[in-house]
């Protein structure tokens, strides 16, 4: 089984550290965590008094480091704010560390750390993360609780399963070659970045010529829902920093059209939907996130939940320091 799956007999994936009986709604969840708020020069909480976002209070951690796989523009803009802000700024490739021993001198004392999303065309660096997050404390981890409770977090039917009873969500199940209908059906790949992997299947042989590409045991089909509306909301220490409406774009391709998005405009949305993404945030014991959430026939439905979201499109066209933001927030973490 390829990149440390766990399927299960009958059902696909069954995560081998947490099980999804073990997610509960936010209104149950029994985990300690810091509420955070943000007036425009500090963040409060109901278990830490007002921390000021000054030279001195950046001073007290000196160091950042930033683990991400080649490429990944995001990153490059958390570093640059932190080395903004007078952080020793270390920034390391999963595909550098590999499987070697984790060197202190990339975890020395007064650390913050951001372990970005493992994943990369095809390369899985999710035991190189864990690996780091090892050698490190929660509270100098951003997404800390997230990746030791879920390091399951980035297979689309785990988060399916997890979200499933808690905020709408579109069906969806493990694919397989012998599904007769009803078309169309959208078929995904259960661990991908960047939206790569999503296809819109229309009949039975398409499907199957796409099955021929991708590995069965490596995808989801969902339900497919005519779409009005796609939306990415962030969220950080559980307040919402940017909603922003995607384009939703068709590349028709020989074993079936794949699905994309571009960051389109900023959108308010309605406080309800909103509620959703925060909701998911939860389950998933974020602290740095991106809720995918679509808009069907007056319906809103949770699609997937995005550790480590890419955000530079969305910065640039809100003209928000995003970046500088997430920095901000993780000096001042504090987790039990």
């Amino acid at each position: 089984m390829k990149r440390g799956f766990a399927p299960g007999v009958d059902s696909g994936l069954e995560p081998a550290h947490t099980p999804v009986g073990e997610v509960v709604a936010p209104a149950q969840a029994s985990y300690s965590r810091l509420e955070v708020s943000w007036d425009g020069r500090h963040f409060s909480g109901s278990r830490a008094s007002k921390v000021p976002l000054s030279s001195k209070s950046m001073g007290d951690i000196l160091n950042l480091l930033i683990v991400s796989v080649t490429g990944d523009k995001s990153a490059d803009l958390l570093a640059t704010a932190g080395r903004g802000k007078g952080l020793r700024v270390t920034e390391l490739s999963y595909e550098t560390v590999g499987e070697g021993p984790i060197e202190p001198r990339w975890v020395p004392p007064r650390t913050r750390a951001i372990l970005r999303d493992p994943y990369r065309k095809g390369a899985w660096y999710q035991a190189t993360q864990q690996r780091l997050l090892d050698a490190l404390s929660p509270d100098q981890v951003l997404d800390a609780l997230t990746l030791r409770k879920h390091p399951d977090h980035e297979d689309k039917l785990f988060q399916f399963r997890a979200m499933e009873g808690h905020v709408p969500v579109l069906t969806s199940w493990p694919a397989t070659g012998s599904y007769t209908g009803p078309f169309p059906v959208v078929l995904k790949r259960r661990i991908a970045s960047g939206g790569r992997g999503t296809f819109l299947v229309r009949t039975p042989e398409e499907l199957y010529a796409r099955l021929q590409v991708e590995a069965a045991e490596e995808c989801i089909l969902q339900e497919y829902a005519e779409l009005d509306a796609d939306y990415r909301i962030l969220i950080l220490g559980s307040r919402v920093i940017a909603t922003v409406s995607r384009q939703i774009r068709v590349h028709e391709e020989a074993e079936g059209a794949r699905l994309a998005v571009k960051v389109d405009a900023p959108v308010t949305l309605a406080p309800a939907v909103v509620e959703y993404a925060r909701r998911v945030a939860e389950i998933f014991r974020c602290d740095f996130c991106g809720i995918d959430i679509v808009e069907s026939r007056g319906r809103h439905f949770v699609i997937e939940c995005n550790v480590s979201p890419q955000f530079r499109s969305t910065e640039k066209l809100i003209g928000q320091d995003i970046a500088g933001d997430v920095i901000d927030f993780l000096v001042a973490k504090d987790v039990e």
